[in-house]
């Protein structure tokens, strides 16, 4: 054999991936000059793609790598978003406690949940999450505490002294929201790139060999369930301080299941794939939903030739151009 190429693989998806430094850094560079590169909604619009990119990419820990389809992951989406809108009316502003108490809002609320779901599998798995999810729901649109069906209006948004970081400055707030969103995914690549993440994977394949080599196979999922919920409380918490604005609309079953798009579009098992997702969905979004309110027919059918004919979704088809295109240096084995 040659030497080693470098690339990546995916272990759900058998993706593999360029790693070219240089071109992550001059990525990297590009997103933190983007606001002053672009105008305000540009910016605006690459904010919320970060947010539903780590939303999505907090869910593809479940579906893609623990083989746990989730369709109650707008729980806690909405938790971390309605805890930190709550403390921000309670007049909590500080965000080194907004932070933390909208993590451990979501972070419980996954526990809870985990700890009911996560004895079951397939379709049991998938009903018990979405019952837990619409209870939350309805517990929301019910109640006063959290506006009922109006919602809360967030008036401010958390103070970051002694740092020079003001987050009602739209270009600040954009630096926080990527700052965020990089570190949230940076622990997630790690962790499935672990020894965790391969039982994990594992226990994907065939749960019952992995138990037969003493691995408590629910204790795992169980864990991965609590990350996955307290990142889905991550996005909630920069989604909520980007809108302004919170209500029950953003807990109910459909958000899940546009998450779960982002992920099967990206391609689940692939870890840039809900990103992209993330971002062909948004911008499917803004371009068709101008021109008829029916866009989610054409984004189906996208979605339909990317599970029939999709090796990968949009990572495979970027890693299948980047292998076709990329040069081969002498004396490389392919």
């Amino acid at each position: 054999m040659g030497k080693a190429q470098k690339t990546g693989t995916a272990r759900g998806g058998g993706v593999l991936w360029p790693r070219p430094l240089p071109a992550y850094l001059v990525l990297l560079a590009y997103l933190v000059l983007l606001p002053w590169l672009h105008g305000g909604f540009f910016t605006h619009l690459a904010g919320n793609v970060l947010v539903l990119g780590l939303f999505a990419t907090s869910l593809n820990l479940l579906v893609g790598y623990g083989g746990m389809i989730s369709l109650g992951h707008a729980a806690f989406f909405g938790a971390g978003a309605y805890a930190t809108g709550i403390m921000l009316q309670e007049d909590i502003t500080s965000l080194y406690l907004v932070l933390p108490g909208s993590l451990l809002a979501s972070g419980l609320l996954a526990a809870l949940a985990g700890r009911l779901s996560t004895g079951s599998a397939g379709v049991s798995f998938i009903m018990i999450t979405l019952a837990l999810a619409q209870l939350v729901y309805h517990l929301a649109l019910n109640s006063d505490y959290t506006g009922s069906t109006d919602g809360l209006l967030l008036l401010q948004r958390p103070l970051v002294s002694p740092l020079p970081l003001d987050l009602e400055n739209p270009r600040h707030f954009y630096l926080y929201v990527l700052l965020a969103c990089s570190l949230g995914g940076l622990f997630l690549k790690r962790l499935v790139d672990s020894p965790f993440g391969r039982v994990l994977q594992g226990i994907r394949v065939n749960e019952e060999r992995m138990a037969s080599l003493g691995y408590a196979t629910r204790s795992y999922r169980l864990l991965a369930f609590i990350i996955a919920g307290t990142l889905a409380g991550l996005a909630g918490h920069l989604f909520a301080l980007s809108q302004n604005f919170i209500d029950p609309s953003s807990l109910n079953w459909n958000v899940s299941g546009q998450a779960l798009i982002m992920v099967v579009l990206g391609g689940a098992g692939s870890f840039y794939g809900p990103l992209l997702g993330a971002l062909a969905f948004k911008l499917l979004e803004e371009t068709i939903s101008g021109l008829t309110p029916h866009w989610m027919l054409p984004l189906g059918l996208i979605l339909v030739l990317v599970v029939l004919f999709g090796q990968g979704g949009l990572a495979g088809l970027a890693a299948l151009v980047w292998r076709r295109v990329r040069p081969t240096r002498p004396g490389r084995e392919e």
